[in-house]
Protein backbone atom coordinates (compact mmCIF):
# COMPACT_ATOMS: atom_id res chain seq x y z
CA UNK A 1 0.00 0.00 0.00
CA UNK A 2 2.99 2.81 0.96
CA UNK A 3 4.48 1.71 -2.67
CA UNK A 4 0.98 2.67 -4.36
CA UNK A 5 0.33 5.89 -2.53
CA UNK A 6 4.27 6.55 -3.53
CA UNK A 7 3.14 6.40 -6.74
CA UNK A 8 -0.11 7.82 -7.07
CA UNK A 9 1.17 11.25 -4.84
CA UNK A 10 2.69 12.93 -7.21
CA UNK A 11 -0.36 11.73 -9.71
CA UNK A 12 -3.21 13.15 -7.68
CA UNK A 13 -1.34 16.63 -6.23
CA UNK A 14 1.16 17.80 -9.46
CA UNK A 15 0.44 21.13 -10.31
CA UNK A 16 0.48 22.08 -13.99
CA UNK A 17 3.69 22.87 -13.72
CA UNK A 18 5.19 19.73 -12.83
CA UNK A 19 2.59 17.84 -14.50
CA UNK A 20 4.11 18.85 -17.58
CA UNK A 21 6.28 15.69 -18.84
CA UNK A 22 9.33 15.81 -20.83
CA UNK A 23 9.21 15.01 -24.65
CA UNK A 24 10.89 14.29 -27.77
CA UNK A 25 8.51 15.73 -31.08
CA UNK A 26 9.83 14.32 -34.31
CA UNK A 27 8.23 16.39 -37.33
CA UNK A 28 7.36 15.01 -40.81
CA UNK A 29 10.82 17.32 -41.99
CA UNK A 30 12.79 14.87 -39.99
CA UNK A 31 13.62 17.74 -37.54
CA UNK A 32 13.36 16.86 -33.97
CA UNK A 33 12.28 19.53 -30.85
CA UNK A 34 11.86 19.06 -26.92
CA UNK A 35 10.32 20.36 -24.37
CA UNK A 36 7.20 19.99 -22.00
CA UNK A 37 4.22 19.17 -23.08
CA UNK A 38 2.03 22.13 -22.60
CA UNK A 39 -1.16 21.55 -24.79
CA UNK A 40 -2.52 19.52 -27.50
CA UNK A 41 -5.16 20.71 -29.46
CA UNK A 42 -7.05 19.58 -32.71
CA UNK A 43 -4.82 21.78 -34.96
CA UNK A 44 -1.36 22.26 -32.98
CA UNK A 45 1.02 20.47 -30.01
CA UNK A 46 2.10 23.82 -27.74
CA UNK A 47 5.57 22.93 -26.05
CA UNK A 48 7.29 24.73 -23.09
CA UNK A 49 11.29 24.73 -24.16
CA UNK A 50 13.97 26.90 -22.88
CA UNK A 51 13.20 29.79 -25.90
CA UNK A 52 9.41 30.03 -25.19
CA UNK A 53 6.98 28.65 -22.53
CA UNK A 54 4.46 28.28 -25.51
CA UNK A 55 6.10 26.87 -28.15
CA UNK A 56 3.36 25.81 -31.25
CA UNK A 57 3.55 23.18 -33.81
CA UNK A 58 1.27 22.24 -36.02
CA UNK A 59 -0.60 19.23 -35.37
CA UNK A 60 -0.49 17.82 -38.96
CA UNK A 61 3.41 18.35 -39.20
CA UNK A 62 4.20 15.77 -35.95
CA UNK A 63 5.06 11.97 -36.49
CA UNK A 64 5.31 11.02 -33.41
CA UNK A 65 5.63 12.17 -29.37
CA UNK A 66 8.10 10.12 -27.20
CA UNK A 67 8.93 10.45 -23.53
CA UNK A 68 12.67 10.08 -23.49
CA UNK A 69 14.35 6.95 -22.96
CA UNK A 70 16.22 8.18 -20.25
CA UNK A 71 12.56 8.31 -18.30
CA UNK A 72 11.00 5.79 -19.83
CA UNK A 73 9.67 3.00 -18.27
CA UNK A 74 9.93 -0.76 -19.19
CA UNK A 75 6.31 -2.23 -19.97
CA UNK A 76 5.02 -4.52 -17.53
CA UNK A 77 5.55 -8.39 -18.51
CA UNK A 78 2.81 -9.25 -21.07
CA UNK A 79 1.47 -11.87 -19.22
CA UNK A 80 1.52 -10.10 -15.39
CA UNK A 81 -2.04 -8.62 -15.92
CA UNK A 82 -5.44 -9.31 -18.43
CA UNK A 83 -6.15 -7.66 -21.47
CA UNK A 84 -9.18 -6.24 -23.38
CA UNK A 85 -8.58 -6.53 -26.82
CA UNK A 86 -10.77 -3.97 -29.19
CA UNK A 87 -12.13 -4.31 -33.04
CA UNK A 88 -10.27 -1.26 -33.94
CA UNK A 89 -6.88 -2.92 -32.65
CA UNK A 90 -6.36 -1.38 -29.13
CA UNK A 91 -4.91 -3.78 -26.52
CA UNK A 92 -5.71 -2.30 -22.93
CA UNK A 93 -4.35 -3.96 -19.79
CA UNK A 94 -7.61 -4.07 -17.95
CA UNK A 95 -9.97 -6.42 -15.82
CA UNK A 96 -13.60 -6.87 -16.62
CA UNK A 97 -15.63 -5.80 -13.57
CA UNK A 98 -19.42 -5.96 -15.49
CA UNK A 99 -20.49 -6.88 -18.61
CA UNK A 100 -24.28 -7.08 -19.82
CA UNK A 101 -25.88 -7.37 -23.81
CA UNK A 102 -24.70 -3.70 -24.58
CA UNK A 103 -21.83 -2.54 -22.54
CA UNK A 104 -18.35 -3.86 -20.48
CA UNK A 105 -16.84 -2.03 -17.41
CA UNK A 106 -13.56 -2.56 -17.33
CA UNK A 107 -11.40 -0.98 -14.34
CA UNK A 108 -7.40 -0.41 -15.35
CA UNK A 109 -4.59 -3.08 -13.89
CA UNK A 110 -2.02 -1.10 -12.98
CA UNK A 111 -3.78 2.00 -12.10
CA UNK A 112 -6.50 0.89 -9.80
CA UNK A 113 -7.39 4.47 -8.57
CA UNK A 114 -8.14 5.48 -11.71
CA UNK A 115 -11.91 5.66 -12.68
CA UNK A 116 -12.89 2.28 -14.69
CA UNK A 117 -14.33 2.93 -18.29
CA UNK A 118 -17.24 1.52 -20.26
CA UNK A 119 -16.67 -0.10 -23.92
CA UNK A 120 -19.58 -0.78 -26.05
CA UNK A 121 -19.93 -4.27 -25.93
CA UNK A 122 -20.48 -4.41 -30.25
CA UNK A 123 -16.76 -3.53 -29.83
CA UNK A 124 -14.76 -5.93 -27.72
CA UNK A 125 -13.09 -9.02 -29.29
CA UNK A 126 -12.34 -10.72 -26.42
CA UNK A 127 -10.82 -10.82 -22.96
CA UNK A 128 -7.36 -12.46 -22.26
CA UNK A 129 -7.57 -12.85 -18.40
CA UNK A 130 -4.30 -15.12 -17.57
CA UNK A 131 -2.19 -14.85 -20.41
CA UNK A 132 0.63 -17.56 -20.70
CA UNK A 133 4.23 -16.52 -19.91
CA UNK A 134 5.27 -18.44 -23.34
CA UNK A 135 5.60 -16.06 -26.29
CA UNK A 136 4.53 -19.06 -28.28
CA UNK A 137 1.55 -19.63 -26.64
CA UNK A 138 0.26 -16.27 -25.80
CA UNK A 139 0.44 -15.72 -29.54
CA UNK A 140 -1.91 -18.66 -30.20
CA UNK A 141 -4.02 -16.84 -27.28
CA UNK A 142 -4.18 -14.24 -29.04
CA UNK A 143 -4.91 -15.32 -32.42
CA UNK A 144 -7.94 -17.02 -31.05
CA UNK A 145 -9.13 -13.64 -30.04
CA UNK A 146 -8.39 -11.99 -33.05
CA UNK A 147 -9.21 -14.47 -35.31
CA UNK A 148 -11.64 -17.23 -33.83
CA UNK A 149 -12.20 -19.81 -35.55
CA UNK A 150 -16.20 -20.40 -35.07
CA UNK A 151 -18.78 -17.89 -34.22
CA UNK A 152 -19.53 -18.41 -31.42
CA UNK A 153 -19.30 -17.05 -28.09
CA UNK A 154 -16.19 -19.17 -26.43
CA UNK A 155 -15.37 -19.67 -22.30
CA UNK A 156 -11.81 -21.01 -22.40
CA UNK A 157 -11.24 -22.20 -18.69
CA UNK A 158 -7.96 -22.32 -16.56
CA UNK A 159 -7.95 -26.55 -16.60
CA UNK A 160 -8.57 -26.40 -20.59
CA UNK A 161 -12.53 -26.93 -20.35
CA UNK A 162 -14.08 -25.12 -23.53
CA UNK A 163 -17.86 -23.98 -22.74
CA UNK A 164 -19.29 -22.76 -26.38
CA UNK A 165 -22.62 -20.83 -26.28
CA UNK A 166 -23.95 -17.40 -25.76
CA UNK A 167 -22.49 -15.05 -23.72
CA UNK A 168 -25.15 -13.69 -21.32
CA UNK A 169 -23.54 -11.40 -18.52
CA UNK A 170 -20.69 -11.24 -16.36
CA UNK A 171 -21.38 -10.17 -13.17
CA UNK A 172 -20.56 -10.37 -9.23
CA UNK A 173 -17.28 -11.84 -10.06
CA UNK A 174 -18.91 -14.89 -12.42
CA UNK A 175 -19.64 -15.56 -16.14
CA UNK A 176 -22.94 -16.73 -17.19
CA UNK A 177 -23.17 -18.76 -20.59
CA UNK A 178 -26.05 -20.05 -22.50
CA UNK A 179 -25.11 -23.44 -23.20
CA UNK A 180 -26.46 -26.48 -25.29
CA UNK A 181 -26.69 -28.08 -21.76
CA UNK A 182 -28.13 -24.45 -20.68
CA UNK A 183 -26.85 -21.66 -18.25
CA UNK A 184 -23.42 -22.45 -16.91
CA UNK A 185 -22.32 -20.13 -14.43
CA UNK A 186 -18.58 -19.88 -13.84
CA UNK A 187 -16.71 -17.87 -10.99
CA UNK A 188 -14.64 -15.25 -13.18
CA UNK A 189 -11.31 -16.47 -11.22
CA UNK A 190 -11.57 -20.06 -13.11
CA UNK A 191 -11.89 -18.24 -16.63
CA UNK A 192 -8.94 -17.68 -18.70
CA UNK A 193 -10.24 -15.98 -21.99
CA UNK A 194 -13.66 -15.24 -23.45
CA UNK A 195 -14.16 -14.76 -26.97
CA UNK A 196 -17.06 -12.79 -28.41
CA UNK A 197 -19.16 -14.33 -31.51
CA UNK A 198 -17.39 -12.17 -34.11
CA UNK A 199 -20.76 -12.05 -36.47
CA UNK A 200 -22.16 -10.16 -33.40
CA UNK A 201 -18.87 -7.06 -33.22
CA UNK A 202 -18.84 -3.93 -35.12
CA UNK A 203 -15.78 -3.68 -37.57
CA UNK A 204 -14.00 -0.74 -35.35
CA UNK A 205 -11.13 -0.56 -38.37
CA UNK A 206 -13.90 1.20 -40.78
CA UNK A 207 -11.94 4.40 -40.07
CA UNK A 208 -8.16 5.10 -39.30
CA UNK A 209 -6.92 6.36 -36.38
CA UNK A 210 -5.45 9.26 -35.98
CA UNK A 211 -3.28 8.71 -33.50
CA UNK A 212 -1.89 5.78 -31.56
CA UNK A 213 -1.26 6.18 -28.02
CA UNK A 214 1.08 4.16 -25.93
CA UNK A 215 0.75 4.07 -22.29
CA UNK A 216 3.40 3.20 -19.61
CA UNK A 217 1.69 -0.07 -18.48
CA UNK A 218 2.02 -1.31 -22.05
CA UNK A 219 -1.73 -0.25 -23.50
CA UNK A 220 -1.89 0.59 -27.04
CA UNK A 221 -4.95 2.49 -27.79
CA UNK A 222 -6.04 3.99 -31.59
CA UNK A 223 -8.17 7.33 -31.21
CA UNK A 224 -10.23 9.37 -33.68
CA UNK A 225 -9.39 12.25 -31.52
CA UNK A 226 -6.93 13.28 -28.69
CA UNK A 227 -6.11 16.48 -27.10
CA UNK A 228 -4.41 17.35 -23.80
CA UNK A 229 -4.19 20.80 -21.54
CA UNK A 230 -0.34 19.52 -19.97
CA UNK A 231 -2.01 17.84 -17.21
CA UNK A 232 -4.81 15.30 -18.89
CA UNK A 233 -5.11 13.89 -21.80
CA UNK A 234 -8.85 13.39 -23.13
CA UNK A 235 -9.63 11.47 -26.11
CA UNK A 236 -12.20 9.30 -28.24
CA UNK A 237 -11.12 5.34 -29.36
CA UNK A 238 -12.23 3.99 -32.50
CA UNK A 239 -14.56 2.20 -31.17
CA UNK A 240 -16.52 5.02 -29.16
CA UNK A 241 -14.99 4.94 -25.91
CA UNK A 242 -13.99 8.49 -24.63
CA UNK A 243 -11.09 8.81 -22.21
CA UNK A 244 -9.44 10.72 -19.72
CA UNK A 245 -6.31 9.92 -17.81
CA UNK A 246 -3.54 11.37 -16.30
CA UNK A 247 -0.57 12.33 -18.53
CA UNK A 248 2.08 11.21 -16.48
CA UNK A 249 0.66 8.04 -17.82
CA UNK A 250 2.05 8.84 -21.47
CA UNK A 251 4.78 6.53 -23.10
CA UNK A 252 4.09 7.67 -26.92
CA UNK A 253 1.69 8.82 -29.55
CA UNK A 254 2.08 8.70 -33.09
CA UNK A 255 0.02 10.55 -35.62
CA UNK A 256 -1.62 9.98 -38.78
CA UNK A 257 -3.68 11.85 -42.02
CA UNK A 258 -3.39 12.33 -45.35
CA UNK A 259 0.50 12.97 -45.28
CA UNK A 260 1.24 10.09 -42.96
CA UNK A 261 0.31 7.12 -43.71
CA UNK A 262 1.37 3.49 -41.54
CA UNK A 263 2.55 0.88 -44.22
CA UNK A 264 0.79 -1.41 -41.92
CA UNK A 265 -2.64 -0.10 -43.26
CA UNK A 266 -2.10 -0.97 -46.61
CA UNK A 267 -2.44 -4.68 -48.81
CA UNK A 268 1.53 -5.77 -49.90
CA UNK A 269 1.36 -6.64 -53.52
CA UNK A 270 3.23 -9.30 -52.81
CA UNK A 271 4.58 -11.64 -50.11
CA UNK A 272 7.48 -14.64 -50.28
CA UNK A 273 8.26 -16.56 -47.13
CA UNK A 274 11.03 -19.43 -46.93
CA UNK A 275 9.43 -22.67 -45.28
CA UNK A 276 11.32 -23.98 -42.35
CA UNK A 277 10.65 -27.11 -41.03
CA UNK A 278 7.43 -27.35 -43.86
CA UNK A 279 6.15 -24.39 -42.05
CA UNK A 280 5.85 -20.92 -43.43
CA UNK A 281 4.87 -17.91 -41.30
CA UNK A 282 3.14 -15.04 -42.44
CA UNK A 283 4.03 -11.63 -41.98
CA UNK A 284 1.44 -10.89 -38.84
CA UNK A 285 0.47 -6.45 -38.92
CA UNK A 286 0.43 -5.20 -35.54
CA UNK A 287 1.69 -8.48 -34.16
CA UNK A 288 4.66 -10.59 -34.10
CA UNK A 289 4.98 -13.09 -36.23
CA UNK A 290 4.00 -16.19 -33.45
CA UNK A 291 1.07 -13.85 -33.01
CA UNK A 292 1.43 -11.83 -29.99
CA UNK A 293 1.75 -8.18 -29.19
CA UNK A 294 5.10 -6.48 -30.82
CA UNK A 295 7.38 -6.15 -28.00
CA UNK A 296 11.45 -4.68 -28.91
CA UNK A 297 13.50 -4.60 -25.49
CA UNK A 298 11.21 -4.17 -22.88
CA UNK A 299 8.54 -1.87 -24.41
CA UNK A 300 5.37 -2.26 -26.04
CA UNK A 301 5.41 -1.17 -30.01
CA UNK A 302 1.96 0.09 -31.28
CA UNK A 303 2.49 -0.49 -34.81
CA UNK A 304 4.95 -2.94 -36.88
CA UNK A 305 5.21 -6.18 -39.12
CA UNK A 306 5.82 -9.39 -37.70
CA UNK A 307 8.23 -11.37 -39.78
CA UNK A 308 10.34 -14.46 -39.70
CA UNK A 309 13.23 -14.58 -41.25
CA UNK A 310 13.12 -15.67 -45.29
CA UNK A 311 10.41 -13.21 -45.40
CA UNK A 312 10.30 -10.54 -48.20
CA UNK A 313 7.64 -7.73 -48.53
CA UNK A 314 6.49 -5.43 -51.86
CA UNK A 315 4.25 -2.37 -52.03
CA UNK A 316 2.85 -0.27 -55.20
CA UNK A 317 3.66 3.34 -54.19
CA UNK A 318 2.89 4.44 -57.66
CA UNK A 319 5.47 7.53 -57.20
CA UNK A 320 2.99 8.89 -54.63
CA UNK A 321 4.88 9.16 -51.28
CA UNK A 322 8.33 11.10 -50.86
CA UNK A 323 9.92 9.59 -47.44
CA UNK A 324 9.35 6.44 -45.85
CA UNK A 325 10.88 5.97 -42.06
CA UNK A 326 11.18 2.44 -40.25
CA UNK A 327 13.24 0.82 -37.30
CA UNK A 328 13.60 -2.62 -36.78
CA UNK A 329 15.07 -5.00 -34.49
CA UNK A 330 14.11 -8.80 -33.12
CA UNK A 331 11.36 -8.96 -31.37
CA UNK A 332 11.56 -9.91 -27.14
CA UNK A 333 9.12 -13.56 -28.34
CA UNK A 334 13.07 -14.28 -29.49
CA UNK A 335 14.17 -14.21 -25.69
CA UNK A 336 17.46 -12.85 -27.14
CA UNK A 337 18.71 -15.14 -29.56
CA UNK A 338 18.18 -14.96 -33.31
CA UNK A 339 20.06 -13.41 -36.09
CA UNK A 340 19.13 -11.61 -39.02
CA UNK A 341 19.71 -8.45 -41.64
CA UNK A 342 16.86 -6.45 -42.67
CA UNK A 343 16.86 -4.36 -46.18
CA UNK A 344 15.31 -2.03 -47.63
CA UNK A 345 14.98 -1.36 -51.47
CA UNK A 346 13.19 0.98 -53.76
CA UNK A 347 12.47 0.21 -57.28
CA UNK A 348 14.28 -2.73 -56.63
CA UNK A 349 17.63 -1.35 -55.76
CA UNK A 350 18.40 -1.65 -52.10
CA UNK A 351 18.94 1.69 -50.03
CA UNK A 352 19.28 0.68 -46.02
CA UNK A 353 20.47 -2.54 -45.04
CA UNK A 354 21.29 -3.05 -41.15
CA UNK A 355 24.01 -4.94 -39.74
CA UNK A 356 23.65 -8.23 -38.50
CA UNK A 357 20.40 -8.07 -35.65
CA UNK A 358 20.52 -10.49 -32.57
CA UNK A 359 17.95 -10.89 -30.16
CA UNK A 360 19.79 -7.92 -27.57
CA UNK A 361 20.79 -5.90 -30.21
CA UNK A 362 19.59 -1.97 -29.81
CA UNK A 363 17.15 -0.95 -32.54
CA UNK A 364 18.11 -0.68 -35.77
CA UNK A 365 16.81 2.78 -37.07
CA UNK A 366 17.25 3.26 -40.86
CA UNK A 367 17.85 7.09 -42.05
CA UNK A 368 14.67 8.71 -43.95
CA UNK A 369 14.55 7.00 -46.72
CA UNK A 370 13.58 9.34 -50.14
CA UNK A 371 10.72 8.17 -52.06
CA UNK A 372 10.58 10.59 -54.76
CA UNK A 373 8.90 9.02 -58.13
CA UNK A 374 9.16 5.45 -56.72
CA UNK A 375 7.42 2.88 -57.39
CA UNK A 376 8.23 -0.08 -55.39
CA UNK A 377 9.36 -0.07 -51.89
CA UNK A 378 10.40 -3.60 -50.63
CA UNK A 379 11.70 -5.41 -47.13
CA UNK A 380 13.51 -7.95 -46.65
CA UNK A 381 14.73 -10.19 -43.92
CA UNK A 382 17.45 -12.46 -44.13
CA UNK A 383 19.02 -15.13 -41.56
CA UNK A 384 22.04 -14.06 -40.56
CA UNK A 385 24.21 -17.21 -41.92
CA UNK A 386 22.69 -19.43 -38.94
CA UNK A 387 19.27 -20.56 -40.22
CA UNK A 388 15.88 -19.25 -38.97
CA UNK A 389 15.44 -20.66 -35.97
CA UNK A 390 14.26 -17.87 -33.53
CA UNK A 391 14.73 -15.09 -35.86
CA UNK A 392 11.45 -13.40 -34.92
CA UNK A 393 12.02 -10.12 -36.54
CA UNK A 394 10.02 -6.64 -36.41
CA UNK A 395 9.56 -4.07 -38.59
CA UNK A 396 8.63 -1.10 -36.73
CA UNK A 397 6.35 2.13 -37.28
CA UNK A 398 6.60 1.59 -41.11
CA UNK A 399 5.39 5.04 -41.74
CA UNK A 400 5.23 6.93 -45.40
CA UNK A 401 5.17 10.49 -45.82
CA UNK A 402 3.97 12.88 -48.63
Amino acid sequence: MLKLLTWFLPLLMASSAVAQIPVTVQLIDGTSVSGRLAGLRSDRLVLQTMERPDAATLRERIVSIEVPDVIAERSPAFHSSEWLLLTSGDWLRAAPQIVDDETLTARWSRYPDLPSMRFPLDACRGLLLVPSSSPWQSGLEVSSILNPARKIDLLTLRNGDRIEGEFQRLHDAAIEIESAAGLIRTDLKEARSLVFNPDLIADGRASEATCVMTLKDGSMLRLKRLESDGDTLIGTGLDGYELSLPVLLLQEMRFFGTNRHSLTSLVPAAVETTPFLTIARQPLMRRNVLGGPLRVRGRMISDGIGVISGTRMEWMLNGEWSKFLVSAALDDAAEGQGSVRFEVQVDGRSVWRSEVQTGRSAVAIAPAINLTGAKTLTLTVDAAGDGPSLDFADWLHPTLLK
